[in-house]
């Protein structure tokens, strides 16, 4: 009786060491010591950086263990933002959605993720000029190569100006410009081509699809693509409102959503698929959906098929987030270990941003504060080893390849330059980088080397990774932006140097318009003939050509300008922005034509010195405009 005693006291005090971890785990997020906490941080963050609302749920095991709703939905007429009934519209958290019914229909053996997306997509074909065939899993991963040249224009102002997925992507057609399956390339376009595949196989419009297979299944009754609902949000950005903007792209954010409608699609991700059991996809595919799939590095976190791998102190969260420029952010986490949903949106965006991670932050350093953090190496380098690194690199998304986007963007610039610098110190054997952080925020840190083309941030200990194309780098990677990817500038892509190209040609331009204007204009006023006699000579046609160019170029420069400024390139393409690729060819022609009769003019007729200096460098300037519009994609862009 005394060994049986024993052998009980034994096994009741392994199950409780079994049990404490166990309970330990649990306890970090339960009970009134987790709703103080997270009452405090989120007020602390909500009024720190005045936001008009914030609500954040969080779940486990199957149930809600967390909500509250901050500030209001309507600021005007002080209707107040709720978890239950304040829809949001959550932008790229849209691709989540799309992607699970990518993985229904997966299951159903109605898609091979491995097979060549252009079998699926009828009358919608990638322009792939590799050998490597877009699969529906580089589209899951953002793999594609796509170009991403698809930000204008995505936007209407009215439902009825809304047309169908498949004419938007008509008009739209997507081409590859990085080989498929190299580098993650962040892609709406991507998502959007999934959203045609469900259409194609399913036969159901996108919209409906989702709407009978995700939302109408987990009783997401407060849910619905592209169009509001009622209780939305006004959406605010700097507390400024602006009206509901239409999307054309709805697969890549168009879904409109309550923080507790996300929180029931959250709970089914946790549970293998089930929300009070209901389900949505088998276990297997959950397993399959959430699994490590893809990185730019294999030292760095990367992207299963639609989550994002985050790291909080050593802890592996699956995330997504969204943000829409007219006033929306949101962020879903997923810790899948400890059965554990966050999800935390504001009808802001600027100021939204930093706050939301400020609360992540808090929340996950506080009860993951006992993992460990990885230590690493720390060599040095030479700047023989070094050369290779340094240089400038350009966030992906900003670099469009074919499309107005690049031109956009470079104006962008001028009010905030996001290029990564790498540069060398000599007196710390260290790369350093300077930058722009995801929350806006500058950056300036050495970078310690580990080993290869892998280094560690000296502020964070954040890994960095350089990638090559044909041994030589081009790419630079960033453990906390793993859907980021850095791609090196070439010099005709300088920022510097192109906008000062531009400003020139700009000046020499109008300098041209002014003075004959001018010259004309006073003659008239003197009685006299504009030209001396009936003789048209050679150096009298440069000089009509000269101000010929001058007006087309900055009729056609200021029209697009006109367009970017009234924002109206969010809705639409105006004729004159259609028209603008012509005009600037034709301007081109005349370029050429005005060199040749600048050519013959020194030839046959007596000039000074003075004059072929001065209108060879007006040669100069206009072929250096020529340069500036063909590599900015203002000449034969595709709109």
């Amino acid at each position: 009786m005394k060994h049986i005693n024993k052998f009980f006291l034994i096994l009741v005090l392994m199950f409780l060491i079994l049990l404490k971890p166990i309970t330990a785990s649990a306890k970090v997020v339960e009970g009134q010591a987790l709703n103080s906490y997270l009452d405090k941080i989120t007020k602390e963050n909500f009024q720190k950086y005045r936001l008009p609302s914030l609500c954040m749920v969080v779940v486990k095991d199957g149930k809600i263990i967390y909500e509250n709703a901050l500030g209001y939905a309507d600021v005007k007429n002080k209707i107040k933002a709720d978890v239950n009934s304040s829809v949001y519209r959550i932008g790229s958290t849209s691709k989540i959605f799309t992607e699970t019914a990518i993985m229904q229909l997966y299951e159903q053996g109605k898609i091979d993720l491995k097979e060549d997306a252009n079998k699926y997509l009828g009358d919608i074909k990638i322009q792939n000029k590799f050998a490597k065939k877009v699969t529906v899993e580089n589209l899951l991963t953002h793999t594609s190569g796509i170009d991403e040249a698809t930000f204008p224009y995505t936007a209407v102002k009215t439902q009825s100006d809304m047309i169908s997925l498949s004419s938007f992507l008509r008009k739209h057609q997507p081409v590859v410009t990085t080989e498929p399956g190299k580098v993650c390339l962040y892609s709406n376009i991507g998502i959007d081509l999934l959203g045609h595949i469900i259409e194609s196989v399913s036969g159901m419009k996108y919209e409906a699809y989702v709407q009978k297979n995700i939302f109408n299944v987990l009783n997401m009754n407060n849910s619905k693509v592209s169009l509001p609902l009622n209780g939305m949000t006004k959406n605010y950005d700097s507390l400024v409102e602006t009206g509901y903007v239409y999307y054309n792209d709805s697969p890549a954010g168009g879904i409109n959503s309550t923080p507790l409608d996300i929180a029931k699609f959250m709970m089914a991700h946790l549970q293998k698929g089930v929300y009070k059991n209901n389900k949505i996809l088998k276990e297997s595919t959950v397993k399959l959906m959430q699994e490590h799939h893809f990185s730019n590095d294999k030292n760095l976190c990367g992207i299963g098929y639609g989550f994002w791998e985050k790291n909080f102190n050593g802890k592996r969260i699956l995330s997504h987030e969204g943000a829409l420029s007219v006033g929306y952010f949101d962020d879903m986490l997923l810790d899948t270990e400890e059965n554990l949903g966050v999800y935390i949106v504001s009808n802001n965006l600027t100021s939204a941003a930093p706050a939301i991670t400020d609360i992540e932050n808090a929340f996950f350093n506080k009860y993951y504060s006992d993992k460990k953090t990885k230590s690493y190496s720390s060599n040095t380098i030479n700047d023989k080893e070094a050369s290779k690194y340094i240089g400038t690199y350009r966030l992906y998304q900003d670099n469009a390849k074919g499309n107005i986007l690049k031109f956009i963007n470079l104006l962008g610039s001028i009010d905030e330059n996001e290029d990564v610098q790498i540069e060398y110190s000599k007196k710390e054997n260290s790369l350093i980088y300077k930058g722009i952080s995801h929350m806006k925020k500058k950056e300036n840190t050495k970078l310690i080397a580990v080993s290869g083309n892998l280094f560690r941030r000296a502020d964070n200990n954040e890994l960095v990774a350089f990638g090559e194309d044909n041994n030589k780098i081009k790419y630079v990677f960033f453990n906390d932006r793993p859907y980021d990817s850095f791609e090196r500038v070439d010099f005709k892509d300088n920022y510097k140097l192109s906008l000062a190209i531009l400003m020139v040609a700009m000046l020499f331009f109008m300098f041209q318009i002014v003075k004959n204007v001018f010259i004309g204009f006073k003659k008239l006023i003197k009685g006299k003939c504009i030209f001396k006699d009936n003789e048209i000579s050679t150096s009298r046609i440069f000089k009509v050509l000269v101000f010929i160019i001058s007006v087309l170029n900055i009729v056609n420069l200021f029209g697009i300008l006109y367009w970017m400024m009234s924002f109206d390139m969010y809705y639409s393409i105006p004729w004159y922005v259609k028209a603008a690729p012509i005009i600037f060819i034709i301007s081109t022609v005349l370029i050429i034509c005005s060199s040749i009769a600048f050519i013959l003019v020194i030839k046959r007729e007596k000039t000074k010195l003075s004059y072929k200096i001065l209108n060879s460098i007006s040669i100069l300037v206009m072929y250096a405009f020529v340069f500036f519009i063909c590599n900015w994609n203002l000449i034969g862009f595709r709109y």
